[in-house]
């Protein structure tokens, strides 16, 4: 019970607060002598906190850059990430090498040194392959807001379909009236 109560938290601090890389919590009655103030910091967990399904536009045209081509189903699109178009991210899924290459600049060149080229943990199934310890920073109301998740595409004849499995958060102690 406490696990799914700290996931129900966390998801409701993500919803409502969505952080840049300190964010300050205030609590304001009629009375300005009644507030209260709590500072979140970002935080990693070994384990996840939340599933977050995430959108994918696939196309069928290459990108400015792309790495060179493997053997096996390519599979190449944007992540949309939340309604906020300035975090759509352009992605590579190359199934048969097991990686996945981000656009973590979001321009369209993923062999840039600033993009990302991540591993599968289990790159010798092919339908599905996650993806660990993936780093973003997403652009929110509040500032640059940094994610970490572990990322899993599958594609099993239909549309290719992907899943963060998110594993950072923002805590923080607020003592009301003592």
């Amino acid at each position: 019970m406490g696990h799914a109560c700290a996931g129900w938290l966390t998801f409701a601090l993500i919803i409502l607060l969505w952080p840049g890389n300190s964010l300050r919590a205030d609590s304001v009655s009629n009375s300005s002598s009644n507030s209260s103030v709590a500072t979140l910091d970002y935080q990693e967990m070994k384990s996840g906190v939340i599933n977050w399904s995430v959108s994918i536009t696939t196309q069928d045209s290459a990108f400015k850059k792309e790495p060179p081509a493997v053997p096996g189903k390519i599979v190449r699109g944007v992540l949309e990430i939340g309604p906020n178009a300035s975090n759509a991210i352009p992605f590579l899924w190359q199934r048969g090498a097991g990686k996945l290459y981000l656009g973590l600049d979001r321009d369209e060149d993923l062999t840039a040194p600033t993009a990302g080229v991540f591993k599968a943990r289990n790159a010798e199934i092919i339908y599905y392959q996650t993806f660990t310890n993936v780093h973003l920073v997403l652009n929110t109301a509040f500032g640059r807001c940094p994610v970490s998740a572990d990322i899993t595409v599958w594609d099993n004849g239909g549309e290719p379909r992907c899943n963060f499995w998110v594993h950072s958060l923002w805590q923080g102690k607020l003592t009301l009236q003592g």
